[in-house]
């Protein structure tokens, strides 16, 4: 069987369809999307045309790249990224990021630490979007100087804090920690006793951290699980007065301490 091909009706799609746009307006159309695309967000790329025209340094940056010529000492710190620049619209572009004006650079990084996430977390954020030169260095120094990052952030070179372990007791309810949780919105606390042994807890609502409300409370638990050994607390209210120490010495049938901040115990009663 002869098979023969009709040289004017080829069946592909692309010759059926000659209507395309030109290559130079396919990469036009992609490098708007890309300068549309590559500004962080509460940013648009007016702002950072308007913002490059009264950047002196950014103008004879972009006269560099049209014309080659990079003895300015201002623009050195471009120099090793040079081959990677471009310009487009007034805007210039290291590859698919925007080359940020100095006067929109702590915006920038403002904008990608939104959350505390941390230096890492903010540098990878950034990047995806914008570049400028020491862009690292600015952003170490923001998180240096945010608190919430720095509460949250390990410092690597310190080293964490070791951890002080306390000897296991050899039985459950023999020592036990107390400790308030809140206030919540409500106003109201929690009372948490925790087994030091089985790390099982015994919790209870509270609307006050008096020894007159606490000490119902932890009357109330005991006697469902047993007097401890030993009662551990940060030796504050209501720990630390008389009504607290009366209610220790009624349980004069097993001793009761309370194990001040700083890992001292105070003798509360001794039968």
């Amino acid at each position: 069987m002869e098979v023969t091909v009709d040289d004017e009706n080829p069946a592909d799609y692309m010759s059926r369809h000659p209507d395309q746009p030109a290559a130079t307006d396919a990469a036009e159309d992609y490098i708007n999307y890309v300068c549309t695309n590559s500004v962080p967000k509460a940013l648009t790329v007016r702002d950072v045309e308007v913002h490059a025209l009264s950047d002196p340094v950014l103008q004879r940056l972009i006269r560099a790249i049209e014309h080659g010529h990079w003895a300015d000492e201002e623009l050195v710190p471009y120099l090793t990224v040079k081959d990677e620049l471009a310009v487009f619209n007034g805007l210039v572009l290291r590859n698919t990021r925007i080359v940020l004006p100095v006067s929109l650079r702590q915006k920038a990084i403002e904008l990608a630490h939104v959350g505390h996430q941390g230096v890492v977390k903010t540098k990878s954020l950034l990047r995806e979007k914008v570049w400028f030169p020491g862009i690292d260095r600015l952003v170490e120094e923001r998180i240096k100087q945010c608190l919430p990052c720095q509460a949250a952030t390990a410092n690597n070179a310190e080293g964490p804090e070791p951890l002080k372990m306390t000897t296991l007791h050899c039985g459950p309810w023999k020592e036990v920690a107390v400790d308030f949780g809140g206030p919540f919105p409500t106003g109201e606390y929690l009372l948490v006793v925790v087994d030091e042994y089985s790390r099982f807890p015994e919790v209870e609502l509270e609307t006050s951290t008096s020894s007159k409300a606490t000490i119902p409370k932890l009357d109330s638990i005991f006697a469902r699980q047993g007097i401890p050994d030993t009662v551990k607390t940060d030796n504050g209210p209501p720990f630390n007065g008389a009504e607290f120490s009366s209610f220790a010495e009624s349980y004069c049938r097993r001793r009761i301490y309370t194990v001040l901040a700083t890992g001292n115990r105070k003798k509360l009663n001794d039968s």
